[in-house]
């Protein structure tokens, strides 16, 4: 797939009502931080959790690159509060699951996704 097709793909399949409501949220935590006097990267930290959730429940393979981001900057947060919690879920289960999906992104072989056709086959 190249970009051009991956780009048409990713900007498929909203409807008008996702189309209104997606940015209307992303313009409110937008104007929630700044109200807050919040930093930047709380503020990409959210702009990404929320992104990231809205594109994995509409099934776009993009949201691995935005909560990849995400993820990064919370980590960071959590680093910088001691969450230390959330920053081991988040560096030791999160990230690697956004770098799975990243390589299947690219087709890169992983030996899961093999295992789990050879299962789906033997049904």
């Amino acid at each position: 797939m190249n970009t051009v097709e991956f780009i048409k793909h990713e900007l498929t399949g909203w409807g008008k009502y996702e189309r209104v409501i997606f940015p209307m949220i992303l313009i409110f935590i937008i104007c929630l931080s700044f109200w807050t006097g919040d930093n930047k990267v709380a503020l990409i930290s959210a702009i990404c959790g929320i992104s990231y959730t809205i594109l994995a429940g509409k099934g776009k393979i993009s949201c691995y690159m935005i909560g990849l981001l995400g993820t990064f900057c919370y980590s960071y947060i959590s680093y910088k509060n001691a969450f230390w919690g959330n920053l081991a879920l988040y560096i030791l289960y999160c990230m690697p699951m956004q770098i799975v999906g990243i390589l299947n992104l690219y087709g890169l072989p992983i030996k899961v996704q093999a295992q789990v056709k050879q299962k789906n086959e033997n049904k």
